[in-house]
Protein backbone atom coordinates (compact mmCIF):
# COMPACT_ATOMS: atom_id res chain seq x y z
CA UNK A 1 0.00 0.00 0.00
CA UNK A 2 2.81 2.29 0.55
CA UNK A 3 3.75 2.02 -3.31
CA UNK A 4 0.24 2.82 -3.88
CA UNK A 5 0.44 5.25 -1.68
CA UNK A 6 3.73 6.95 -2.90
CA UNK A 7 2.74 6.48 -6.36
CA UNK A 8 -0.49 8.51 -6.14
CA UNK A 9 1.42 10.83 -4.20
CA UNK A 10 3.75 11.06 -6.87
CA UNK A 11 0.80 11.25 -9.65
CA UNK A 12 -0.77 13.82 -7.35
CA UNK A 13 3.02 15.46 -6.86
CA UNK A 14 2.99 15.54 -10.87
CA UNK A 15 -0.23 16.72 -11.02
CA UNK A 16 0.68 19.67 -9.37
CA UNK A 17 3.87 20.39 -10.95
CA UNK A 18 2.49 20.11 -14.03
CA UNK A 19 -0.70 22.92 -13.18
CA UNK A 20 2.06 24.76 -11.56
CA UNK A 21 4.14 24.12 -15.09
CA UNK A 22 0.71 25.03 -17.00
CA UNK A 23 0.02 27.88 -14.84
CA UNK A 24 3.76 29.48 -15.48
CA UNK A 25 3.39 28.93 -18.97
CA UNK A 26 -0.20 30.34 -19.24
CA UNK A 27 1.65 33.15 -17.68
CA UNK A 28 4.64 33.29 -19.90
CA UNK A 29 2.36 33.05 -22.86
CA UNK A 30 -0.06 36.10 -21.50
CA UNK A 31 3.11 37.83 -20.79
CA UNK A 32 4.66 37.24 -23.69
CA UNK A 33 1.46 38.16 -25.31
CA UNK A 34 1.23 41.02 -23.82
CA UNK A 35 4.69 41.93 -24.29
CA UNK A 36 3.65 41.32 -28.50
CA UNK A 37 0.66 43.56 -28.10
CA UNK A 38 2.89 46.39 -26.96
CA UNK A 39 5.01 45.51 -29.90
CA UNK A 40 3.00 45.48 -32.59
CA UNK A 41 1.30 48.73 -30.75
CA UNK A 42 4.84 50.60 -30.57
CA UNK A 43 5.66 49.06 -34.37
CA UNK A 44 2.06 50.59 -35.17
CA UNK A 45 3.11 53.86 -33.49
CA UNK A 46 6.85 54.12 -35.25
CA UNK A 47 5.17 53.20 -38.27
CA UNK A 48 2.63 56.21 -38.28
CA UNK A 49 5.25 58.22 -36.89
CA UNK A 50 7.59 57.15 -40.02
CA UNK A 51 4.39 57.81 -42.57
CA UNK A 52 3.91 61.05 -41.03
CA UNK A 53 7.24 62.18 -40.93
CA UNK A 54 7.82 60.95 -44.40
CA UNK A 55 4.88 63.10 -45.41
CA UNK A 56 5.94 66.11 -44.11
CA UNK A 57 9.83 65.08 -45.64
CA UNK A 58 7.49 65.09 -49.07
CA UNK A 59 5.87 68.10 -48.28
CA UNK A 60 8.81 69.80 -47.37
CA UNK A 61 10.52 68.44 -50.77
CA UNK A 62 7.73 69.47 -52.63
CA UNK A 63 8.02 73.19 -51.20
CA UNK A 64 11.90 73.12 -50.91
CA UNK A 65 11.37 72.04 -55.02
CA UNK A 66 8.90 75.45 -55.71
CA UNK A 67 11.08 77.40 -53.62
CA UNK A 68 14.15 76.51 -55.78
CA UNK A 69 12.08 76.71 -59.25
CA UNK A 70 10.84 80.19 -57.98
CA UNK A 71 14.75 80.93 -57.09
CA UNK A 72 15.36 80.00 -60.73
CA UNK A 73 13.75 81.94 -62.52
CA UNK A 74 14.15 84.81 -60.29
CA UNK A 75 18.02 83.90 -61.14
CA UNK A 76 17.23 83.66 -64.67
CA UNK A 77 15.33 86.91 -65.00
CA UNK A 78 18.45 88.52 -63.14
CA UNK A 79 21.08 86.45 -65.75
CA UNK A 80 18.83 88.11 -68.32
CA UNK A 81 18.81 91.56 -66.96
CA UNK A 82 22.15 91.57 -66.86
CA UNK A 83 23.35 90.62 -69.98
CA UNK A 84 21.02 93.12 -71.28
CA UNK A 85 22.83 95.45 -69.12
CA UNK A 86 25.69 94.14 -70.14
CA UNK A 87 24.75 94.85 -73.56
CA UNK A 88 23.89 98.67 -72.90
CA UNK A 89 27.18 99.24 -71.44
CA UNK A 90 29.12 98.03 -74.45
CA UNK A 91 26.66 99.97 -76.54
CA UNK A 92 27.34 103.17 -74.22
CA UNK A 93 31.31 102.07 -74.32
CA UNK A 94 31.53 102.28 -78.03
CA UNK A 95 29.06 105.11 -78.77
CA UNK A 96 30.98 107.06 -76.15
CA UNK A 97 34.92 105.63 -77.51
CA UNK A 98 33.06 106.65 -81.06
CA UNK A 99 31.97 109.98 -79.74
CA UNK A 100 35.98 110.63 -77.84
CA UNK A 101 37.89 109.57 -81.33
CA UNK A 102 34.70 111.84 -83.52
CA UNK A 103 36.16 114.75 -80.74
CA UNK A 104 39.65 114.05 -81.33
CA UNK A 105 39.35 113.84 -84.85
CA UNK A 106 37.97 117.69 -84.86
CA UNK A 107 40.29 118.37 -81.89
CA UNK A 108 43.47 117.73 -84.13
CA UNK A 109 41.51 119.15 -87.25
CA UNK A 110 41.12 122.04 -85.17
CA UNK A 111 44.59 122.06 -83.88
CA UNK A 112 45.88 121.56 -87.87
CA UNK A 113 44.00 124.69 -88.85
CA UNK A 114 44.68 127.09 -85.95
CA UNK A 115 48.15 125.90 -86.66
CA UNK A 116 48.28 126.47 -89.90
CA UNK A 117 46.16 129.98 -88.77
CA UNK A 118 49.25 130.58 -86.46
CA UNK A 119 52.22 130.46 -89.21
CA UNK A 120 50.17 132.39 -91.84
CA UNK A 121 49.35 135.36 -88.82
CA UNK A 122 53.29 134.37 -87.70
CA UNK A 123 54.24 135.28 -91.14
CA UNK A 124 52.01 138.12 -91.36
CA UNK A 125 53.65 139.56 -88.09
CA UNK A 126 56.90 138.77 -89.59
CA UNK A 127 55.78 141.03 -92.85
CA UNK A 128 54.60 143.74 -90.64
CA UNK A 129 57.06 143.54 -88.51
CA UNK A 130 59.44 143.84 -91.18
CA UNK A 131 57.50 146.86 -92.89
CA UNK A 132 57.30 148.26 -89.27
CA UNK A 133 60.93 148.55 -89.05
CA UNK A 134 61.44 149.83 -92.63
CA UNK A 135 58.86 152.34 -91.63
CA UNK A 136 60.32 153.45 -88.82
CA UNK A 137 64.00 153.58 -90.55
CA UNK A 138 62.31 156.16 -93.18
CA UNK A 139 60.28 158.16 -90.33
CA UNK A 140 63.41 158.51 -89.13
CA UNK A 141 64.73 159.51 -92.33
CA UNK A 142 62.11 161.37 -93.13
CA UNK A 143 62.18 163.53 -89.91
CA UNK A 144 66.00 163.96 -90.46
CA UNK A 145 65.50 165.33 -93.94
CA UNK A 146 62.29 167.58 -92.54
CA UNK A 147 64.54 168.90 -90.24
CA UNK A 148 67.14 169.40 -92.52
CA UNK A 149 64.90 171.07 -95.02
CA UNK A 150 63.24 173.37 -92.29
CA UNK A 151 67.18 174.73 -90.95
CA UNK A 152 67.61 175.31 -94.43
CA UNK A 153 64.05 176.86 -94.70
CA UNK A 154 65.28 179.03 -91.93
CA UNK A 155 68.25 179.68 -93.44
CA UNK A 156 66.74 180.57 -96.83
CA UNK A 157 63.94 182.78 -95.04
CA UNK A 158 66.68 184.58 -92.93
CA UNK A 159 68.92 185.35 -95.36
CA UNK A 160 65.43 186.52 -97.95
CA UNK A 161 64.66 188.64 -94.84
CA UNK A 162 68.24 189.84 -94.63
CA UNK A 163 67.74 190.97 -98.24
CA UNK A 164 64.42 191.84 -98.36
CA UNK A 165 65.85 194.54 -95.57
CA UNK A 166 68.25 195.76 -97.26
CA UNK A 167 66.46 195.88 -100.77
CA UNK A 168 64.06 197.82 -98.81
CA UNK A 169 66.12 200.22 -96.69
Amino acid sequence: MMVKYTFVAQLQRLHIDIENLREEKDSEITSTRDELLSARDEILLLHQAAEKAASERDTDIASLQEELKKVRAELERWRKAASEYEKEITGLQNSFQLRCQQCEDQQREEATRLQGELEKLRKEWNVLETECHSLKKENVLLSSELQRQEKELHKYARTLSVLALKYLS
